[in-house]
């Protein structure tokens, strides 16, 4: 679980690597027309929403929110693989992350949620 000392990062299924420093950050496709601009850009994953889903920060607590994305935002515990029995989040439910759960957005694109020492 993150600490207040310590920096979240999620690493994205392509290995690069996003600090998580700010207290939201959203994840989504990028678009000029309509002002969007996510902090986690996925513009690869045509499967991504343009407002897919947001991480948030709440003290040592991190989350990651479905913002009813097209579909779907799915975690799976670190450790664990994904099935058919993975079920996507709920819209606009919190769902806690811990170090080494991975998220799933879109088509393929994966976020690796690492807790880094201070």
């Amino acid at each position: 679980r993150p600490t207040s000392d310590r920096e979240t990062r999620a690493t994205t299924s392509s290995s690069s690597t996003v600090p998580l420093s700010i207290l939201s950050a959203r994840i989504g496709r990028s678009s000029a027309s309509r002002g969007v601009r996510p902090e986690i850009a996925l513009d690869a994953d045509t499967g991504v929403s343009r407002r897919h889903a947001q991480f948030v920060r709440d003290g040592d607590n991190l989350t990651v929110v479905d913002l009813s994305s097209t579909n779907g935002t799915y975690v799976v515990a670190a450790g664990a693989e994904p099935d058919d029995a993975t079920a996507a989040l709920v819209p606009g439910m919190p769902n806690e992350l811990h170090d080494g759960d991975r998220v799933y957005v879109g088509a393929w694109s994966r976020l690796t949620v690492r807790s880094s020492p201070a």
